[in-house]
C-alpha cells in the first residue's frame, strides 16, 4: 500500500469540516474515492494501491498531481447496475442492507464492483442478498 501526504493545511480544512471521505483526482485522469488517515510521524496521508501505480503509470516515489475535494456521495462508490437490480427485486435484502452501517455498506458494494465480469457481479449480488 502507498500514499501521499496531503498538505496540513489541506487537511485541517477538509477535517475542520468533518470531511474525512475525500474524491481524489489523479493527473486529471483518475477518480479514486478515498478517506484522509493519520499516520504516526507523517501527518494526514491518502492510501492507494499498486494497482492505482499501475492505472497511472507511475512508479513509486513519482510525483503525481492530485486534486482533493470532499466526497459529497451517499456511500462513497457508485452502487453497481446489477447489485440495485437485485436489492430492486429483494425488498426484504434491500431492508437489511439499509440498516447496515455505511462502512459494511461500502465494503459490500466494494465486493460487487471489483468483479470484471457482470455474471461475477450478478452472482455476488445473488449471495450477499440471500
Amino acid at each position: 500500500m502507498h500514499f501521499i501526504k496531503v498538505p496540513e493545511e489541506i487537511a485541517e480544512a477538509l477535517l475542520a469540516n468533518n470531511h474525512r471521505r475525500v474524491l481524489c483526482i489523479y493527473n486529471s485522469q483518475l477518480n479514486i474515492h478515498a478517506s484522509l488517515t493519520n499516520k504516526k510521524g507523517v501527518g494526514q496521508v491518502l492510501h492507494f494501491s499498486k494497482k492505482t501505480l499501475k492505472a497511472l503509470k507511475v512508479q513509486a516515489g513519482e510525483t503525481v498531481d492530485v486534486q482533493i475535494q470532499p466526497d459529497e456521495s451517499p456511500l462513497q462508490f457508485a452502487v453497481p447496475e446489477e447489485f440495485s437490480e437485485v436489492m430492486a427485486t429483494d425488498p426484504e435484502a434491500q431492508a437489511i442492507f439499509d440498516q447496515l452501517t455505511d462502512g459494511r455498506k461500502r465494503s459490500l458494494i466494494y465486493l460487487v464492483s471489483q468483479a470484471k465480469r457482470s455474471d461475477t457481479r450478478i452472482t455476488r449480488a445473488l449471495k450477499i442478498a440471500e
